[in-house]
């Protein structure tokens, strides 16, 4: 009996030494799985006791620090780190060094975070920012953006807030001015503003734009978030003294009983207003009587500057030198030494056409009338056509004998001229011909009067009171 007890005893005491070797055996496993490493931090960042060791097999251990370190104190310290499993206890030293700086930064906006700004390092340790920064837009002002920064090898979540706390920047604009009375923005003031965020520009002193000579303004330039410069700006404020300029005013030459076009071509423009409007006092002409009379022309600016012009019409007699004399003119413009006669016809036949609007009304019975018209107005009927005509071709030298229409529902005239030994048509008229209406023939002209319409009789006269017209 007292044997089997003794076995018992045994048994129990060998399985307590067993258990407790187990236990043994695990605490040691887990003491030697620590690998303890020394940390770095930046001041007030708060480690934990994971930060200075790797575990093998964390689940056979819990950790703590044996004394709380002081993680606001720079420099280095000593750190205790606590393992506990079960009744056993073991302890194992590592290393802090709290490094000058904060995970929380301001920048302006536009700069670009670096490490240094985070953190101050000492020799041996190393800071760098995660390479994925650099693709961070910096120029938003307003908002606050996290970087990582890799400090001795572990990641660190930092903030930066980007801040705008720079003035807006601007240029005086240069040789800037405006007329008295005539205020100026103050944009239209400066040039070249710069600012991160939307800017604008008031008057913090507006100048005196009643008075001329050199001024100064006074501009405050704000942005969104508050920030402010004063820019001071010189201008100068101009006294407009300059009246408007008259131009087309020019003399005229009229008939008795004529009119002449005073105002088409005359205009006023002034310095300041551009184009103004433009007087015409003509009460002093006398149209029906001959004699040299005034035409006064006036204009005026906004501030009140003036300006006259006077021209003189005179109203004249018409005579055969006078219209001769405009004929003389003409014919020095288009006939040169050596012409022929066909060429001379043609060249007089070509400019009365070019030179003069065709209208279903005019003056008849006097030739020097209708050609002074024709020089004067260019326009006319046909009666207007054949008169100049006979003027320029009588002054040119060659034989003419004015022509006029027997039947038909309306009147026409034309010319016939003595050319190479015999008389053709000659017709400046703008009619829809399939000929040279400068020279044809009579035979041209019966036909045309055919093809065209025989009871309008274009072309039909009185052979008897004329020259025989070549066939």
């Amino acid at each position: 009996m007292g044997r089997r007890i003794a076995i018992v005893l045994l048994t129990i005491a060998g399985l307590a030494l067993l258990a407790a070797c187990a236990q043994s055996a695990l605490l040691n496993r887990s003491l030697a799985g620590v690998a303890v490493r020394a940390c770095s931090s930046v001041a007030g960042e708060v480690l934990t006791p994971l930060d200075f060791v790797n575990f093998d097999d964390r689940g056979l251990t819990r950790l703590s620090f044996a004394a709380e370190p002081d993680f606001a104190a720079l420099g280095p310290q000593s750190v205790r780190l606590s393992f506990s499993l079960g009744w056993r206890r073991e302890t194992v030293e590592s290393s802090l060094t709290v490094l000058p700086g904060s995970r929380a930064l301001t920048l302006e906006a536009g700069d670009a975070p670096e490490a240094e700004d985070f953190v101050q390092t000492a020799p041996g340790h190393t800071a760098v920012l995660a390479a994925e920064t650099a693709a961070v837009d910096w120029s938003e002002a307003g908002v606050t953006r996290e970087v990582v920064l890799i400090l001795d090898g572990r990641p660190l979540v930092c903030a930066v807030t980007v801040a705008d706390t720079t003035p807006p920047a601007a240029a005086p604009r240069e040789g800037v001015w405006t007329w008295v009375g005539e205020p100026l923005a103050a944009a239209d003031l400066i040039t070249d503003i710069s600012d991160v965020s939307a800017a604008t520009v008031t008057f913090q002193r507006e100048p005196d734009w009643t008075a001329a000579g050199e001024a100064a303004a006074e501009l405050l330039l704000t942005d969104e978030f508050g920030n402010a410069a004063l820019l001071t700006v010189t201008l100068a404020v101009r006294r407009d003294e300059e009246p408007p300029v008259i131009t087309g005013a020019r003399d005229h030459a009229v008939l008795a009983g004529g009119r002449a076009d005073l105002r088409t071509g005359v205009a006023a423009r002034d310095n300041r207003d551009g184009q103004v409007e433009v007087s015409v006092d003509s009460s002093a002409v006398d149209f029906n009587r001959s004699g040299r009379y005034p035409v006064y022309y006036a204009a005026a600016d906004q501030s009140g500057n003036q300006s006259q012009a006077t021209v003189y019409v005179a109203v004249g007699a018409l005579t055969d030198e006078y219209v001769y004399g405009l004929a003389d003119q003409v014919l020095a413009g288009i006939i040169t030494a050596g012409m022929s006669e066909r060429e001379i016809v043609k060249r007089i036949h070509d400019w009365v056409r070019a030179n003069n609007l065709y209208l279903d009304y005019g003056e008849k019975g006097n030739v020097l009338r209708g050609a002074y018209n024709a020089f004067t107005a260019g326009r006319g009927d046909c009666y207007t056509f054949y008169a100049v005509s006979e003027v320029l071709l009588t002054r040119a030298g060659i034989e003419n004998i004015g022509v006029r229409r027997v039947g038909g529902p309306a009147e026409h005239y034309w010319n016939l001229i003595f050319i190479d030994g015999g008389w053709y048509h000659y017709d400046a008229s703008p009619y829809f011909i399939y000929f040279d209406g400068s020279i044809f023939t009579e035979s041209q002209a019966r036909q045309y009067t055919q093809d065209r319409d025989p009871r309008r009789h274009y072309y039909d006269y009185d052979a008897d009171l004329y020259p025989e017209v070549v066939w």
